[in-house]
């Protein structure tokens, strides 16, 4: 079943070196505005995830999963457009050296969000509702943004980029853990 597959199996898939740490990041929709209130370490979705990819792959030896956010299709089919990823247009202008580092999911990619979260190390989000699932099923997610559920007693919530670098190091470095009351609150909150 591809929705529930083993860690060992889905790296394998992707190629990636098991002994290293993998970020997942789910990039936010960039024309969105989120119906929530709140605070960002970043001026903008975009900007926010260039440079934590940048940050990850300059500073780290640690591995990305990116998976591009399925409402894009719908908006572009809805717009009768052609949806062309800016996520993907980013990545293609890297280095071609990064290109082994990470791996970039199309929108209707049939690997899951579960099976991202199952592979990776730390989730990385602004606010999105990933951080609530990721650390429902264990893993530490680190926000680059306070809003909506930033008092519930899960996750990662630097107030500054510089602790936002600073943690991304850490978990790059090492496997943070996340506690069975994290992942009670989490739960709570969902």
């Amino acid at each position: 079943d591809a929705l529930f597959r083993s860690k060992e199996e889905l790296i394998k898939d992707i190629n990636f070196d098991k002994n290293k740490n993998i970020f997942a990041i789910f990039p936010h929709i960039y024309f969105d505005t989120s119906a929530f209130s709140g605070k960002d370490l970043y001026k903008d979705y975009r900007e926010w995830f260039e440079k934590t990819i940048e940050f990850i792959l300059e500073k780290t030896d640690s591995l990305i999963i990116i998976k591009d956010h399925p409402a894009n299709l719908q908006k572009y089919a809805y717009d009768k457009k052609t949806y062309n990823s800016p996520i993907k247009s980013y990545l293609k202008k890297l280095e071609k050296n990064f290109s082994k580092r990470y791996l970039y999911l199309l929108p209707e990619t049939e690997i899951s969000a579960l099976n991202i979260i199952k592979i990776c190390d730390c989730v990385l989000t602004v606010r999105g509702t990933i951080g609530v699932e990721a650390s429902l099923f264990g893993k530490p997610v680190i926000f680059a943004g306070e809003g909506r559920y930033n008092g519930y007693g899960f996750g990662y919530f630097p107030t500054n980029i510089k602790s936002y670098e600073e943690l991304l190091l850490e978990s790059s470095l090492s496997k943070m853990q996340i506690s069975y009351s994290e992942k009670l609150n989490a739960a709570t909150y969902l």
